[in-house]
Parts: structure tokens; C-alpha cells; sequence
């Protein structure tokens, strides 16, 4: 049920704003919780299928902001990770247990509750960010956030900013990108 809309939404999990999302913040833990707990899941099963190197994370919003934490928490060093129309929940909380002794594992077990995350340093992961200017759900500034805040976590960013096309896949000029960071990254 969403708290905002008062309706039963498909959505990963429940927020307040997304012009603010750090506003009621806990209404996004059992949603992050349930989604990357279900899906290192399939990471893990996938990972012994194809690799983990071959393996990347795509997501559009809610997905793109799963997606994050699905790299961070994963004990594999994943191919890459692409986003579009997103954001980064609990930015300010990851990036500071990064720096602290207890690593992003620490954020995962107390804020969210999820626990067996071995974060730890995994290189530099190549990430391709993008984002509309006139995204009118997510706004393009939280894109340019995300931009920092995945540099500051020791990955590999390429952004690409788009100027109309709203809260979607830039076509056909983001699908070339993504090809392109693919057989650039992961595709070799």
C-alpha cells in the first residue's frame, strides 16, 4: 500500500517523495529489505550459471535504486551496472558506513536488516547513469547525485544526460549507450 497515494501500487518499495527522498526514509526499509534479501537470491543462482563478471544490474527508478544496493550487497564483484531515472535511498547512511570499520555490511544489518552482506573492496565497477532533464517523476538532479555518490563508493561512472524524453529509456541514443558500455565492460 502506498503511504502517499493511499493505493495499492507495483512498486519495490514504499517512499514519501521523490523530490525528497530522504523524507520518511522508513517507510523504504521493508521494501529495500524484502527486495535485495529476494534478489541476492537470484544473484547467487545466476552467478553459477554465467559468472559474475558477466553479470549486470539494470534498473529504471525504483529498480535503478534496488539495483544499487543489490551491487553493494552482493558478495560478488558484479560486470557493471546501468541505471536510468533513479536515485540512491539511504545515500548519506551507505556512503558513511563505507567509511567507517564495519563497511556498507554494517548499513545492510542495522538499517535495513539484512543480513550475510560481504561488501568489502571489489574494485572499481563500471556504471553507466542516465537521466532527462525532463524526467517528470525523478528529478534529473538526484541522476547527478547518484553520479557522486557511486564515484565516492569506488566505481567507475559514465553519465549520460538527456534532454527530453521524461521518465524512461532515452531511444535510441541510450540503448546505443548501453550497448556500448556492455561491449565495453562486459561483452569482452
Amino acid at each position: 500500500m502506498s503511504t502517499v497515494f493511499q493505493e495499492e501500487l507495483e512498486e519495490w518499495f514504499d517512499i514519501y517523495s521523490l523530490t525528497d527522498p530522504t523524507r520518511r526514509e522508513d517507510l523504504q526499509v521493508q521494501g529495500l529489505k524484502d527486495s535485495i534479501e529476494y534478489l541476492l537470491d537470484v544473484i547467487e543462482a545466476e552467478v553459477q550459471l554465467i559468472g559474475a563478471k558477466r553479470m549486470v544490474l539494470l534498473g529504471i527508478s525504483m529498480g535503478y535504486a534496488v539495483a544499487i544496493h543489490l551491487l553493494l550487497a552482493s558478495r560478488h564483484t558484479l560486470g557493471g551496472l546501468v541505471g536510468m531515472s533513479g536515485w540512491m535511498p539511504f545515500k548519506r547512511q551507505v556512503v558513511e558506513a563505507q567509511n567507517q570499520s564495519g563497511g556498507v555490511e554494517s548499513f545492510y544489518a542495522n538499517v535495513l536488516g539484512v543480513s550475510g552482506v560481504e561488501g568489502g573492496d571489489r574494485g572499481p565497477i563500471p556504471a553507466l547513469v542516465m537521466h532527462y532533464e525532463d524526467d517528470e517523476f525523478v528529478d534529473v538532479d538526484l541522476g547527478v547525485n547518484v553520479v557522486e555518490d557511486l564515484e565516492e563508493l569506488g566505481m567507475d561512472v559514465a553519465f549520460k544526460r538527456y534532454v527530453a524524453g521524461g521518465h524512461w529509456i532515452a531511444a535510441p541514443e541510450g540503448l546505443d549507450n548501453i550497448v556500448a558500455f556492455l561491449e565495453e565492460n562486459v561483452w569482452i
